[in-house]
């Protein structure tokens, strides 16, 4: 006898990634070229993009926001955070006025930071809520910064990671939360070479060249954090526009599902995706 309410096989849904990336290399228009996006943003970036976005100025408004997607009527398929160190810049500054203090370390026993991850468990949390209500995909973006790691196995050495808090004495940070939470993690940079500069027939420094090609890493490996829930290269290369029918490319599909004893054929959710939007496909 079949157990009730069993799922079987590969559910296609729209995609949860967090995504972080150096400076100029295109954050926001990645997120853009996403189905039909609403943005809540702080930068100017998406001024030239021309996405529908709210941009709220305090941490109330963007709870106001955040929360409105969830609760009103609309046709936007994709939720993007445009950024989420903004994000938790105005949280912090939020608390911190609260409770008169300059910053979260001038709480004792590091209540600040338990507040803040308080608070970001309440943002993953409704912004999953929103997906679920809605049938929508998500887009996290954050900055890029190096961060000196101490590997328990050698010497220390720098990588790359989103500019986020990650918490302390087990308290965690939005950069935690927000990686366990998502689908896909993934890290962009400019693609670049060393080469030696010859001088006077000898070798001298090394310098730094690239190609402008704009590239993606979705596993980690010892110099940036990453992951993925998917079969995918460990490096793409990413267009500077609709760079998202890249990603969806790989996204699992024409799969069988089983749920409470019937048969639902999963197809491509949100049909072909041309230019950033989506055009829903027919199912006879």
């Amino acid at each position: 006898m079949a157990l009730n309410g069993v799922i079987s096989g590969r559910r296609m849904r729209m995609r949860r990634a967090f995504f972080y990336a150096t400076a100029g290399w295109g954050k926001s228009t990645w997120a853009g070229s996403w189905p039909n996006p609403i943005a809540i943003c702080s930068e100017k970036g998406m001024d030239d993009i021309g996405c529908a976005r709210l941009e709220p100025k305090t941490w109330d408004e963007f709870q106001r926001h955040l929360l409105s997607i969830g609760s009103e009527d609309h046709d936007y398929k994709t939720l993007v955070i445009d950024t989420a160190d903004w994000v938790e810049m105005i949280l912090h500054q939020a608390i911190c006025q609260k409770y008169s203090k300059e910053t979260l370390s001038d709480f004792d026993w590091g209540q600040g930071n338990a507040k803040a991850a308080k608070a970001w468990q309440w943002i993953v949390g409704t912004i999953q809520d929103t997906l679920d209500r809605k049938d929508m995909g998500c887009v996290v973006l954050a900055h890029a910064r190096l961060e000196k790691f101490t590997s328990p196995e050698g010497p220390s050495y720098d990588r790359w990671v989103p500019d986020l808090a990650d918490g302390t004495k087990g308290t965690p940070g939005a950069r935690s939360l927000l990686i366990e939470w998502a689908d896909e993690v993934f890290f962009g940079k400019y693609k670049e070479y060393s080469a030696q500069v010859d001088t006077k027939g000898k070798s001298g420094r090394a310098i730094g060249v690239g190609s402008g090609d704009r590239v993606v890493f979705t596993s980690e490996r010892p110099n940036h954090i990453a992951k993925r829930h998917i079969e995918m290269p460990d490096e793409l290369t990413f267009p500077a526009v609709n760079g998202f029918a890249v990603y969806q490319s790989y996204w699992p599909r024409g799969q069988q599902q089983q749920q409470a004893g019937a048969s639902v054929v999963a197809g491509d959710i949100h049909g072909i995706v041309t230019d950033g939007h989506s055009k829903k496909k027919e199912v006879a």
